[in-house]
């Protein structure tokens, strides 16, 4: 290449036009620990992206610790899992050329037999920097009238598990939301009852040091009936 048209190639190179081109990647790094804030092993981290399919799992090292690199900007699932301990999932949104690090997340014990999935998955999160042992629920419920207002949320601890015997009490603002904190790590059940609306109940997996947020929708009881009727196609779980 004559020396000429090799400085032109490095003119474009290092111009903004191409540069926007090749957009920088990010990477997202973080740990798991013990209740007790002890390095947890053997576990794995899976990374989902919303938008553009991707799917990467890792497993933890040693110290606990993995990492993803070479990630697109845009918004991420992230799920936490140990054999023997109740998962924690993260939503979190990665800007071009960011080195994100995540606080250490604490998972629970899970008692011997518990083989009920908890999946569900929030739509924001947030670490707590002052509390690495506890973590919180936060959330919105609405009605097909609009946010409810003054409703009772009853969150309480499933199973022989950590929280074992814990439960708290909201009550919705007027626009929906409540928020339950310093919640020890552990599996946990919501429950809310409105009046001419079926019995809402869901179960969690709180993580030390994590607080998840997520949407809830009552649904309206037709011709007033609220009663439950059993669905005879879902078969009950057993565990092995």
């Amino acid at each position: 290449m004559a020396p000429r048209a090799a400085g032109f190639a490095i003119l474009l190179a290092c111009s903004p036009l191409f540069l926007h081109g090749q957009e920088a990647t990010a990477s997202l790094a973080g740990s798991l620990q013990y209740g007790n804030g002890a390095a947890l092993a053997g576990g794995s981290a899976i990374l989902e992206s919303e938008g553009v399919p991707m799917r990467q799992e890792i497993q933890v090292d040693e110290q606990g610790v993995f990492r993803f690199s070479g990630l697109r900007a845009g918004r991420y699932t992230l799920s936490m899992r140990r054999l023997g301990f109740y998962g924690a999932k993260v939503k979190l949104d990665l800007l071009a050329g960011e080195q994100r690090s995540l606080p250490p997340v604490r998972l629970s014990l899970a008692p011997a037999g518990d083989c009920f999935p908890i999946d569900t998955e929030p739509e924001r999160s947030r670490f707590s920097s002052t509390r690495p042992s506890l973590g919180g629920l936060a959330g919105n419920l609405a009605s097909r009238a609009g946010p409810a207002a003054g409703v009772r949320v009853l969150l309480e601890c499933w199973g022989p598990s950590q929280c074992r015997g814990d439960s708290k009490v909201a009550t919705t603002d007027s626009q929906g939301d409540f928020e339950l904190e310093n919640l020890r790590p552990g599996p946990y059940t919501v429950n809310v009852q409105q009046g001419g609306s079926f019995p809402f109940s869901m179960r969690f997996s709180v993580a030390g040091g994590l607080e998840n947020y997520y949407s809830f929708k009552l649904t309206p009881c037709p011709n007033g009936d609220c009663t439950v009727k059993p669905d005879p196609n879902v078969k009950p779980i057993v565990c092995e």
